[in-house]
């Protein structure tokens, strides 16, 4: 048997801020675009 080397980084999730603002372009661009994944 051979043996694969496994990555050797750790997946972590990070926090980070989210602007209000992007989260309304964001809903808008799906409103107007992709009818079919928005879905608020």
């Amino acid at each position: 048997m051979e043996v694969v080397p496994s990555r050797s980084y750790r997946l972590d999730v990070r926090p980070y801020p989210i602007n209000p603002e992007d989260v309304k372009r964001t809903l808008a661009y799906l409103r107007e675009r992709h009818e079919l994944y928005y879905l608020v």
